[in-house]
């Protein structure tokens, strides 16, 4: 049997409940289960940074932490321990943190004033997350550890832990679509190596026809404005006319960068997006003037403390300075119906993949992405692969047999990449019930050989021998003197919003 230690740091829905969930059932299995969680005295973190307040945001954290849900605890006990950790080391920790706190989407703003002092901030308290996390995997004598998202600054402290230590360990966070648990092996929230592996396997396998109806009906589900996405932005939108009189039909979609910046399997080989779209569309011979940037609907939203103003501003002057079309990210004009009249979507990463190959327009992306390997877009993501093309290139595609790799994707994403997808069902944004799993060992196999198993492994002409059946239900609940939080969160407004 193995010891095995679970961290989240943040109290996030619904990460504390899947967590427990996971460890709840290897503990059936005989495995032994320590929790690391902060004893909220920290001079810093990314939620304080976040909403601007203090105390009141660790004692909400520590309610609804594994500490609301089960024993063996381990409590942050040390907060004068010696940081062992150079600056440079420390900064590293907080990096991805401060970007997205900041909402930075200029490559140069890295080194700005507020990103830096917001690092200085954040740097000592994240070293003393490392130190302690090493304590608990040292006096706990760790064989594994299953943390939170492995990106955020305390999150990414355990996770170098991890590494330094010579420990095992995998992230777990919230599916795009909902229902399993994404899990992430020896990387955080951000890797992308599984889901390549995956998707370089399973896009050229034809799916059967109940695969086909799930993975349409997800695609379908975006289009009508429904589903349990952790967000839904631009529902009910407004249905308008192309918004320029030119003879092509040019649709840029960024989506904020400052989450994956830094990140290798995001990167792009342009000094910023904005340099990426420039020679995109010069190497196409298009006119500025054909096109029509329409800014992300999170732009005009305050998460937290963070508004989107500066990103907003940022694409707003490259469009005036190019004598590009600009839609406010207020506006309520129907994203779906630009995509459909377009003849051309040029994105920088977006989701909007979807539903540019739902209505069978063709796409360019001008930076490494969650989709690159899966044949739906033409992928130009640094001046070297440029000279290969030409506008006929990029627009005179097969785009059925693109839709075909979308749904195959779309299943990928879904129903093979996550695991535990019929044992842990989304029920709302963030409600779950689960069932027990046919083998929560495998997880650690898994871990183990380095590389993660489809959850559904079928496709035309293999069949599985196995059949995953609904087993009994699984209560994750709280105890007893916690389990008003729930009924409480459940009318206040999700994650970090």
């Amino acid at each position: 049997m193995k010891k095995i230690g679970f961290a989240t740091m943040y109290s996030y829905r619904p990460h504390v409940e899947h967590g427990t969930y996971l460890a709840r059932e290897f503990e059936k299995e005989g495995h032994t289960i320590s929790y690391f969680v902060c004893s909220g005295k920290l001079n810093s973190c990314y939620t304080k940074e976040l909403r601007k307040s203090d105390n009141i945001e660790c004692i909400k954290c520590r309610i609804g932490s594994f500490e609301s849900y089960s024993n063996n605890i381990f409590l942050t006990k040390n907060q004068n321990i010696e940081v062992t950790l150079k600056d440079d080391e420390l900064r590293d920790l907080v990096k991805s943190s401060s970007y997205t706190l900041t909402r930075i989407e200029n490559p140069k703003d890295k080194l700005s004033k507020k990103v830096l002092e917001l690092q200085n901030r954040l740097m000592h308290s994240a070293g003393i997350i490392y130190e302690n996390a090493k304590v608990w995997i040292g006096e706990n004598n760790l064989d594994y550890v299953f943390l939170f998202n492995g990106r955020m600054d305390h999150t990414n402290a355990i996770r170098k832990a991890c590494v330094d230590l010579g420990i095992k360990y995998c992230t777990f966070e919230r599916t795009i679509f909902g229902s399993g648990i994404q899990i992430n092996i020896s990387g955080n929230c951000l890797d992308l190596t599984d889901l390549r592996k995956m998707t370089q396997f399973y896009i050229d396998k034809q799916l059967l026809d109940n695969q086909t109806k799930l993975a349409s009906k997800i695609i379908e589900d975006r289009i009508s404005g429904v589903g349990n996405e952790w967000r839904l932005y631009n529902v009910g939108g407004r249905q308008a006319k192309w918004p320029t009189k030119k003879s092509r039909k040019i649709l840029i979609l960024p989506s904020s960068g400052n989450e994956v910046m830094g990140h290798d399997d995001w990167s792009y080989g342009w000094e910023s997006f904005l340099e990426g779209y420039e020679k995109v569309i010069e190497k196409l011979e298009i006119e500025y003037s054909e096109c029509v940037l329409r800014a992300h609907p999170n732009w005009s939203e305050t998460i937290g403390n963070a508004k989107g103003d500066d990103i907003a501003d940022y694409y707003k002057e490259w469009c005036q300075l190019k004598g590009i079309h600009y839609i406010e990210s207020r506006s309520d004009i129907d994203t779906k119906s630009l995509i459909k009249e377009a003849d051309l979507v040029l994105l920088n990463g977006s989701s909007a993949v979807f539903e540019a190959n739902y209505f069978r327009t063709p796409v360019v992306c001008i930076a490494k992405c969650f989709f690159d390997t899966a044949n739906i877009a033409t992928m130009i993501t640094a001046q070297e692969f440029i000279a290969n093309y030409t506008y006929d290139d990029v627009t005179k595609v097969d785009l059925e047999s693109r839709f075909e790799n979308c749904l195959r994707f779309l299943y990928i994403l879904t129903y093979r990449f996550p695991q535990f997808v019929n044992k842990v069902i989304s029920i709302s944004t963030t409600r779950y019930t689960y069932y027990k799993p046919d083998n929560i060992n495998s997880l650690l196999n898994m871990i183990d050989n380095g590389t993660l198993d489809a959850c559904d492994s079928t496709f035309q002409g293999k069949l599985d021998d196995k059949s995953s059946t609904l087993n009994e239900r699984i209560n994750v609940k709280r105890k007893l003197i916690y389990q008003w939080v729930d009924f409480v969160r459940n009318l206040m407004k999700n994650g970090d919003r």
